[in-house]
């Protein structure tokens, strides 16, 4: 109740290597249509294309899947931003920055242990990109149990007692 669930069939191919821009532009598609029905409040997306294809150890497709995601988020940002929303971009794991062990050369197809990025865009800060930091520089901040008391704090909804991560907003404004 009070949740739709629409699921864009992925592409039928023996290895997504094959096909690393996989269902992504059908995804951003259905998006940008659904935020024209002013209908949600929140719409979760997910680009598997880094994941999956990063999987497979084939560097090229795995740029090539990074590729995919930045083109339709290029798409999906402004409409975001036109009907007046934001949007957090995040991660639960990192894969496709590191295809290949910096000690041995050999290649990761397993999940990373990396730190992921935690980006908020909004009509105010869009347009303000920083420089791109050294990741030895990086301090991390913030957990994947924060990722959902900071959803809740955006929809100005109360997180549950049970819930031990903290909002990061405070962080990104």
């Amino acid at each position: 109740p009070g949740e739709d669930r629409v699921i864009v069939p992925s592409l039928t191919v023996e290895n997504f290597a094959d096909a690393p821009e996989m269902s992504a532009k059908e995804i951003t598609a259905k998006v940008i249509s659904t935020l024209k029905e002013n209908k949600y409040a929140f719409i979760l997306v997910n680009y598997a294309n880094a994941d999956i294809v990063g999987h497979t150890g084939n560097e090229n497709a795995t740029i090539r899947a990074a590729e995919a995601i930045d083109d339709c988020l290029g798409k999906l940002i402004p409409a975001i931003l036109m009907a007046g929303g934001c949007l957090l971009i995040t991660a639960d794991h990192g894969n496709a920055e590191e295809l290949k062990n910096n000690l041995t050369g050999e290649t990761n197809t397993e999940h990373s242990i990396n730190p992921v990025p935690f980006w908020f865009v909004t009509a105010e800060n869009h347009k303000n990109i920083p420089p791109i930091a050294d990741p030895e520089e990086i301090k991390v901040t913030g957990l994947l149990s924060d990722v959902a008391p900071t959803v809740l704090e955006l929809l100005n909804l109360q997180k549950s007692k049970e819930m031990t991560g903290e909002s990061l907003l405070p962080l990104l404004k």
